[in-house]
This record gives structure tokens, C-alpha cells and sequence, in this order.
């Protein structure tokens, strides 16, 4: 059974066609796949890094913050319940505004470290700002000083002068007193919790 010549050019054209529609498809394909290592973002017409670009996989760690770096060095102290009797201090000292807007370090000793040991609300009755300054005083340190940086440091001096010898072993020691282990960072440098007073 022999097949008529206009079935036979009709599957040849037929064919023909196909094969063409495959070439141009399989040309525009090919152009579409061209590596590159930034993708553009269509509404602003600008190169932006791919998910996959190596300048992120070699960005370094930033340092877990321990908590928010939003709060300044005083905000962080004055929210805390557990510093609430140092707070009060430090509110009424005259010291209040430079750990607000100045980088520091505060060894915070918590309320069960001053219990009986500083009567912090007598102390503010009485108003004597230069009494809770001398106290206050012995627990900060005008620099920023994070965990590391105790493994050079071994002395500084307070804000109001008295002589602070430091201890690492594991935790920081203030004078011998130890902190309960945990740095707070701040957007304002650190705060350690002390586990006595000074």
C-alpha cells in the first residue's frame, strides 16, 4: 500500500517544522543558562549578590550577643530586676549619665551579692550623693572591656579611682570576687554580674 504524495509532503513538512521549533528552543535555553555570580533585581536594574556568591560565604561571624545591643550600658542595668538594688544606686549617683553615653564596663553586683551587705535604701534617703559615688564608683570602668580582653588586662582603675586587680580562670574575678560567668554586651560596652561587692 503505497502512500500519496501529499500525505508524504505533508509528514515531511511536518517534521521539518518540529525539528526547527527544537533548534530555536534549544538556542534561547542556552542563552538564558549564562553563568554568572550576580542576579538583577528587574524593578531597579541594579546587580545583586546571588544567594550562592562567595563575598557572603566569607563574610566573618559577627560575636553572639549574649543580650539586646540596642541598650546602653545604664539602660541594660536600670531594666534588669535581679540589678534592681545597684540600679537605684547608680540612679541617684552622679555616674548615671556617662555609663548612659560613654563606653564601659560595670561589674553589677546582684541583689542577693548586696543583701546586707549595703543598705542602698538608706543610702538614698539620705541623699549623700558623695557616699553612693564612692560606692557606685568601684564598679565601673571607663573601657570597654569584653571576655578576651582580661587574658592582657590585669589591673585598671575605676571611675573614681580605686585600684581593680582582675582574675581569669574560667570566670572573671573583680578584687576576688567572682562574676557569675555571663558578659552582657551592650551598645555601650559590658556588664559582668558580681557575686559579691567590692
Amino acid at each position: 500500500m503505497s502512500i500519496s504524495r501529499r500525505k508524504l509532503l505533508t509528514l515531511c513538512l511536518a517534521a521539518f517544522t518540529l525539528f526547527a521549533c527544537q533548534e530555536t528552543e534549544s538556542t534561547n535555553h542556552q542563552e538564558t543558562k549564562t553563568p554568572t555570580s550576580k542576579s538583577v533585581d528587574k524593578s531597579k536594574g541594579t546587580p545583586q549578590p546571588s544567594k550562592n556568591s562567595s563575598s557572603q560565604s566569607n563574610q566573618p561571624s559577627k560575636e553572639k550577643l549574649i543580650k539586646d545591643a540596642k541598650l546602653s550600658t545604664y539602660r541594660f542595668i536600670i531594666s534588669r530586676e535581679e540589678l534592681s538594688g545597684f540600679s537605684q544606686l547608680l540612679k541617684a549617683s552622679t555616674f548615671a549619665k556617662t555609663i548612659h553615653n560613654t563606653d564601659c564596663t560595670v561589674f553589677a553586683p546582684t541583689n542577693k551579692a548586696i543583701k546586707g551587705k549595703i543598705d542602698f535604701e538608706q543610702l538614698i534617703k539620705t541623699g549623700n550623693t558623695a557616699e553612693i559615688d564612692a560606692i557606685v564608683g568601684k564598679y565601673i570602668v571607663l573601657q570597654a572591656l569584653s571576655f578576651k580582653d582580661f587574658a592582657e588586662i590585669k589591673t585598671a582603675e575605676s571611675i573614681n579611682g580605686a585600684s581593680l586587680k582582675f582574675n581569669n580562670e574560667g570566670v572573671i574575678s573583680v578584687n576576688g570576687v567572682k562574676t557569675d560567668g555571663e558578659v552582657v554586651s551592650t551598645s555601650k560596652g559590658y556588664v559582668y554580674y558580681l557575686n559579691g561587692t567590692l
